[in-house]
């Protein structure tokens, strides 16, 4: 008899003293591939180059992530892009990037990328392959300087502005060598006994 209740006392107090298990902030299902891909605006492979501190009022946007875009599977991508994601201790739902390469599914807006993990976001090891369901893929584009409304001047685009500058210097180089080379003809001509 006192085994026994020392066995419930002992099992009593296990219960109450174990630590609470912390509930996940969300629960996601896994539609597959073909779904996920079919609710993003953007699916592409990257690597995380860096991490900065996001907006800290928003734990969706806590961190700010530049990757690097190997291939674009779903919408469009330039070469270097912003995901951004949560901290991966938050509980939250939101995805928390480390360095390395990733397959993201995301939403776009103005400031970049958002996902989260019911999003389809995953690591990906540095040989691994792509859902086959994605196809090929395309290589990243540059959008037009000034982006899709001409209202930003992107900050990585010296290449560009040096290759217009340029290509404007030998087209005024071109027109003054030709603008001479028509002068001279005309002295000749009028040098010219006739």
């Amino acid at each position: 008899m006192r085994r026994s209740l020392l066995f419930v006392l002992v099992l009593g107090v296990a219960v109450l003293v174990r630590p609470p298990e912390v509930a996940g902030a969300c629960t996601c299902t896994d539609p597959g591939v073909d779904a996920l891909a079919e609710q993003a605006d953007v699916v592409l492979v990257g690597t995380v180059v860096d991490q900065e501190e996001g907006d800290a009022d928003s734990v969706a946007d806590a961190v700010r992530n530049t990757v690097e875009v190997e291939r674009v599977y779903v919408g469009e991508a330039e070469p270097e892009v912003v995901v951004f994601g949560g901290v991966a201790s938050s509980g939250s739902c939101e995805y928390g990037f480390e360095e390395g390469r990733y397959l993201i599914f995301g939403q776009v807006d103005g400031a970049g990328i958002h996902t989260d993990v019911c999003a389809g976001t995953r690591s990906l090891a540095a040989d691994a392959e792509v859902p086959p369901q994605l196809g090929a893929g395309a290589v990243p584009q540059w959008a037009p300087i000034g982006g899709p409304d001409g209202d930003v001047e992107p900050e990585d685009r010296t290449e560009v502005v040096l290759l217009t500058g340029l290509l404007g210097a030998v087209a005024v180089g071109t027109a003054v060598a030709l603008a001479l080379a028509v002068r001279r003809r005309q002295r000749r001509r009028r040098a010219s006994p006739g």
